[in-house]
């Protein structure tokens, strides 16, 4: 498969480029590596925050993110994100890796 700007495809990098920043951030102030799991669910929560509809009159449903055409157009997107090559991008901008817990381990 062809990479795209040096990531693993399109879908990878647009969420390195909208989210990396924010994830290093974040996990510089934890000090601990992350894992696929948490990058993709940091995307999940910024997506529910800025578009779930709670109000009554929303007349797509509760998480209308998740439903209809829109919902399978995000849902085909993050399937297609390499979330283990975005958290060790996270991981080393964050200089945060592994390696270094288990030499911290070891002392």
């Amino acid at each position: 498969m062809e990479r795209y700007n040096g990531w693993a495809n399109y879908e990878t990098w647009n969420v390195g480029l909208w989210f990396m920043d924010d994830m290093v951030s974040i996990a510089s102030d934890n000090g601990e590596p992350v894992d696929a799991d948490w990058c993709k669910s940091q995307v999940e929560q910024y997506l529910d925050s800025k578009y779930r509809k709670d109000s009554d009159d929303d007349k797509y449903g509760e998480n209308s993110i998740t439903q209809g055409f829109i919902g399978d157009v995000v849902n085909s997107f993050m399937r297609s994100v390499d979330w283990h090559e975005i958290a060790s991008h996270v991981n080393d901008a964050a200089e945060l890796t592994e390696e270094e817990e288990d030499e911290e381990d070891n002392e």
